[in-house]
């Protein structure tokens, strides 16, 4: 029996009279803002409201997605259903959009089902956010992250101020079944705001950012070691337009982190006022501090232009602002962007020194050039060429689940890989008859990397070579295509190969209103030079319009496998989509 160790609560009260301040500011602000515009303007709109339009506009879609299978274990829930609805009223020049997103959830693995629910009213310069809402302040603090609570946006000319308060992510209990492979999390709030002057010329901006865990939403786990933290950051932005051609611009930012907010306190006379924030953290004995720096010099010009930069992120810096985020490296890297052949040939390439480990606290540093560069050449109208190249390190974090009881530490691993990938696209046909020919060639190489240490016995390879050829005949409203996929992997003790050919037509009726689409896909794979199995993959769609605002739609999707190994099981599998969509515009005295 799964043990949910979810307890009743209320979240943290504000953690500071900054947080009161806040959010009294953001609804004076909010509430202010739509009123203290061109009073003139809006008292005459106001006494000639009868010659306003209400518009309204919006959409309602409902999907249900069902699932069969044959041969194998389900792998999802043979029916799902999801709503979403989008409305957005406009009045006086004012606009206030809504949105809505419900769905029934996973009933299988018993996962939660979900709603978002937000409205973000804008007149001229400012903009209200109520309810699931993102904004980005800057890539260290908060970057795009999704809140549940109150914001706003304010941009009277060159100066601006935006602000937010909600919740981040809600509190996740443990599972010590482990049916949803969740791991327990505490409910986690926030506030920050970000203000300053911009124009053309420069850009000055101060961003605060605050996040904490209230440790009162879950118990304490028992076998993850999940803690509740807090977090704030000061960040300062800045860029300057120093000549017509010279740009520089700059981040500095320092974070301040208890990764155990219930951890003792520091005396604060032992500490600085940087440790502190200049007063605004309470540093305990789990804390930590760093910085983040990211700058750069530019030059532009017509056709050309150079960049250097250079970022580096202290290995206590972290943000509670950011889904994911890598710290202890710095980068030093330049960017060459050039036109040439009379802009037929676009060259971008970005090179440079990769470190970790900067203050030398692990066992090995590395030190890596990194790189990346873009080539698109158009000699002619009906053929273009694009070239692209990346190397790039990718992090993850593993952790065990062979046994529940057993607390198991999370592995670090990181990944080194290079990507290059070639396209070709040349025009065939007339005007009534266009054709297309592509061929797309790409190659990835990965290696893993623990602790810093390449790992010889876990290299792949991974090469993917596609030609495709479409065919339209618009007299017929009719399009044809036809590929030929290649795909090689190749793993340290393990070779695959897969041809996958397919063919397929796309067809309109009743001027367009009603489109089908019908592909075939046959895929033959081979394992180390031997036949393994075939797949077979038939999918068909269709989408119809009526009445205007209305749109009745259905893709499935069929998978037969066929298998000459006497390990492997052949199996089948149906996917389905139905959906109903509905979009309306009206206009109201």
């Amino acid at each position: 029996m799964a043990i949910n160790q979810l307890t009743m609560y209320k979240h943290d009260p504000f953690n500071n009279e900054f947080a009161r301040f806040l959010v009294l500011l953001l609804l004076l602000m909010s509430s202010v803002s739509l009123l203290a515009q061109d009073v003139t303007d809006l008292g005459q709109q106001i006494r000639n409201l009868s010659a306003n339009d209400l518009k309204i506009n919006g959409g309602l879609s409902f999907s249900n997605t069902f699932y069969w299978n044959n041969g194998i274990d389900p792998r999802r829930d043979p029916s799902q259903w999801r709503l979403q609805a989008r409305l957005n009223f406009s009045l006086l020049g004012a606009n206030a959009p809504f949105s809505l997103t419900f769905s029934d959830g996973n009933q299988q693995f018993n996962l939660p089902s979900y709603t978002f629910l937000g409205i973000s009213p804008k007149y001229k310069w400012a903009t209200l956010h109520l309810g699931d809402r993102n904004l980005n302040f800057s890539k260290y603090t908060l970057n795009g992250l999704t809140f549940r609570g109150v914001g706003t946006e304010l941009k009277p000319g060159k100066f601006n101020f935006s602000a937010m308060y909600g919740r981040l992510s809600r509190a996740v209990a443990e599972d010590l079944n482990n049916l949803q492979s969740l791991d327990p999390a505490y409910e986690r709030w926030g506030w920050g705001f970000k203000t300053g002057i911009a124009t053309a010329q420069y850009e000055y901006q101060l961003i605060y950012f605050s996040a904490w865990d209230d440790k009162n939403s879950i118990l304490t786990p028992v076998t993850i070691d999940v803690l509740p933290s807090e977090n704030k950051i000061l960040s300062l932005v800045g860029r300057h337009k120093i000549t017509k051609r010279i740009n520089l611009d700059a981040e500095v930012a320092r974070s301040a982190f208890n990764r155990d907010r219930r951890a003792p306190l520091f005396d604060d006379s032992e500490l600085g006022r940087s440790y502190t924030l200049f007063g605004l953290f309470e540093p305990n004995s789990s804390g930590s501090v760093g910085n983040a720096i990211n700058t750069g010099i530019g030059y532009y010009t017509n056709g050309f232009s150079i960049r250097a930069g250079y970022e580096r992120i202290d290995r206590g810096y972290r943000t509670l602002g950011a889904i994911f985020f890598n710290n202890d490296q710095d980068y030093s890297t330049l960017s060459i962007s050039k036109a040439l052949v009379e802009n037929k040939l676009t060259l971008f390439v970005k090179g440079g020194l990769e470190r970790t480990n900067l203050n030398d606290e692990e066992q090995i540093s590395s030190n890596r050039w990194i790189g990346s560069g873009n080539l698109n050449y158009s000699p002619t109208e009906k053929l273009n060429i694009s070239a692209a190249y990346s190397n790039f390190r990718n992090s993850t974090k593993l952790r065990s689940f062979n046994n529940l009881l057993t607390p198991v530490d999370s592995i670090f691993l990181a990944q080194l890989t290079r990507t290059a990938s070639l396209s070709a696209t040349y025009l065939l046909g007339t005007k009534l008859r266009p054709s297309t020919l592509s061929l797309v060639l790409s190659q990835q190489s990965a290696n893993s990397v623990i602790n810093d240490v390449v790992q010889s016995d876990s290299e792949s390879d991974f090469f993917n070579a596609s030609l495709i050829y479409t065919q339209q005949v618009k007299e017929r409203d009719l399009q044809l295509i036809t590929s030929l996929n290649v795909n090689n992997a190749s793993f340290t003790n393990l070779q695959t190969v897969t041809f996958s050919p397919t063919i397929g037509a796309r067809k309109q009726y009743l001027n367009r209103q009603l489109s089908t689409d019908l592909r075939l896909t046959f895929n033959s794979i081979y394992i180390d030079g031997a036949a393994n199995n075939t797949v077979w993959n038939i999918s068909f769609g269709t989408d119809y319009r009526f009445l205007n605002d209305h749109s009745l739609g259905l893709t499935t999707s069929f998978i037969h496998r066929a298998t000459r190994l006497g390990e492997l099981s052949a199996f089948s599998e149906l996917y389905g989509r139905l959906l109903y969509g509905y979009r309306f515009s009206s206009q109201k005295k």
